[in-house]
C-alpha cells in the first residue's frame, strides 16, 4: 500500500509586539580603567584629606591639605640668603667703584710725582734713577687704574675687557 507519509504537525501562535527586558544583577567592587597615584615631594604632615576613596573629584578640587610651616621657614631662609647675596653684591660693587676711584687718584699722584721729578731732573737736581723710578711708578699705577677700569666695566655688564691708557706718554 501506497499511502502517503504523514507530515508532522506543529503548534502555532499569533505574533504579538512586546518589550523584552533582560536584567542581570551582580554585586562587588567597581574600579575604573584609569587611576592616578597622588604623591608629594614635600615632607610635610597631612592636616586634612577632604575626599574619601571612591569620591568623584573635579579639576582643581583640593585633595589634601599639608602643614606648610617648614616650607614657610625654608622660603624665609631662602629670602634671607637672597637678600644677603644682593647686599654682598652691592657692597662688592661699591668696593670696586671705590677701588677704581683710588686707582685713578693714585695714578694722578704718580703722574704729578713724575712731572715734579722730571722738572728736577731737567734742572740737574736729581739723578736719572729718580726720574726712572717715578716713571716706573707712574706706569704701575696706570696699569692698576686700567685693570680697575676694566673690572668696573665688566661688573657693569660691558662685554669684553678693554685696557686703554689714561694718560699720554711712552709705553713701557
Amino acid at each position: 500500500g501506497g499511502s502517503e507519509p504523514s507530515l508532522p504537525t506543529a503548534a502555532t501562535v499569533t505574533p504579538v509586539r512586546k518589550e523584552i527586558q533582560n536584567r542581570l544583577s551582580v554585586s562587588g567592587p567597581v574600579s575604573g580603567t584609569d587611576s592616578v597615584d597622588v604623591v608629594s615631594n614635600l615632607h610635610a604632615e597631612v592636616l586634612e584629606i577632604p575626599v574619601k576613596e571612591g569620591d568623584k573629584v573635579t579639576k582643581g578640587q583640593i585633595l589634601a591639605v599639608l602643614d606648610d610651616t617648614d616650607l614657610k621657614k625654608e622660603v624665609a631662609m631662602a629670602k634671607n640668603d637672597y637678600d644677603l647675596a644682593v647686599s654682598t653684591c652691592a657692597e662688592q660693587d661699591r668696593d670696586a667703584r671705590n677701588g677704581y676711584a683710588k686707582a685713578v687718584q693714585d695714578l694722578k699722584t704718580a703722574q704729578d710725582n713724575y712731572n715734579r721729578t722730571k722738572v728736577l731732573y731737567d734742572s740737574g737736581d736729581v739723578p736719572l734713577v729718580d726720574l726712572e723710578t717715578a716713571e716706573n711708578e707712574q706706569n704701575v699705577y696706570a696699569l692698576y687704574a686700567n685693570m680697575a677700569s676694566a673690572m668696573q666695566a665688566a661688573m657693569g655688564g660691558a662685554s669684553g675687557m678693554i685696557f686703554s691708557t689714561l694718560f699720554a706718554g711712552k709705553a713701557a
